[in-house]
């Protein structure tokens, strides 16, 4: 019999098919040897994403006895002669589905697998939405229907609000101002939660770098223009590929928006922090916001 043990050390189920085989695919599992006892850690990689924060899902400890005398991962046979911590380690944590090693694929073609059924049961990263991704699972309902999780994580680029990018060139000038005070040529600006340089210092009139594109040019979301890396929970809806809410935590920082409501919010700004906004269906657009927002909880209708 192989038992599941829990991290409290109970045992939470077993398996005994009456057979003494019992494989874990793996497109489901990865393996780790417990040094020094009869027990490996079987982890199962279709977890609920708030375990997978740290990329350590709960483990399950798997112990065998009777008439288990081998067991396989991913079809490789493991008993207690050939249980070794090289044997377990080659490859389990990141094969290609598991969080730590998603499936690429574009939102039309998971469309399509989900459609079909043909998914392979894993984490995937959608690379056409968010900024520069989203990570999701692709899992089985209780009536075995695949289906794509509503709680996923997007890979986003914020503005550099407090300046700690190396990658810019110029001068970093923060929000924009109408001002425009010394303003010279490759100076850095930011302008409803984007960057922008200053491509011609000349044309500078006091309008606001959208509506002057004369003076000044959109800055790419990426890291190497500059914008700071970050890795947030958002809830999404899959079939109509939108995401609703997204959760930023950083440093003890936390701002939960609806960002279907709520437009230009300036997340990456320390200003602008411990906010609950998710309850707001009431539009809004923080725009250019140039100041202090904190503490609110808005579920204004």
């Amino acid at each position: 019999m192989l038992n599941f043990i829990n991290n409290g050390g109970v045992v939470v189920g077993n398996l005994d098919d009456g057979s003494n085989t019992q494989d874990f695919p793996a497109s489901l599992y990865y393996a780790t040897y417990v040094a020094g006892t009869n027990t490996v850690q079987i982890k199962n990689k279709v977890v609920p994403y708030g375990a997978i924060q740290n990329n350590t899902p709960p483990p399950l400890q798997v112990v065998w006895s009777g008439d288990y005398t081998t067991f396989s991962v991913g079809g490789t046979s493991y008993g207690s002669a050939l249980l070794t911590a090289q044997a377990l380690n080659l490859f389990f944590f990141n094969s290609l589905g598991s969080s730590s090693n998603p499936i690429p694929i574009l939102y039309a073609d998971l469309v399509t697998l989900i459609t079909a059924q043909t998914a392979v049961e894993g984490y995937y990263l959608i690379t056409d939405v968010a900024d520069a991704g989203l990570l999701v699972l692709v899992s089985e309902d209780v009536n075995g229907v695949q289906i794509v999780s509503s709680e996923a994580y997007g890979y986003f680029f914020n503005a550099d609000y407090q300046d700690v990018s190396p990658y810019k060139t110029g001068t970093w000038r923060g929000i924009w101002v109408a001002a425009e005070t010394s303003y010279a040529t490759n100076d850095i600006v930011i302008y409803q939660a984007s960057m922008y340089v200053v491509s011609n210092a000349a044309n500078l009139n006091g309008t606001n770098p959208v509506s002057r594109p004369t003076a000044y040019s959109l800055l790419a979301r990426t890291a190497a223009n500059g914008y700071v890396e970050a890795f947030d929970r958002v809830d999404y809806d899959f079939v109509n590929n939108v995401i609703i809410n997204r959760y930023e935590v950083r440093n003890r920082i936390f701002n939960f928006v609806n960002v279907i409501s709520v437009a230009h919010f300036p997340f990456g700004n320390d200003n602008v922090i411990n906010n609950n906004l998710i309850e707001s269906e009431a539009l809004s657009d923080f725009g250019n916001f140039n100041g202090t927002f904190t503490f609110n909880n808005i579920t204004t209708n």
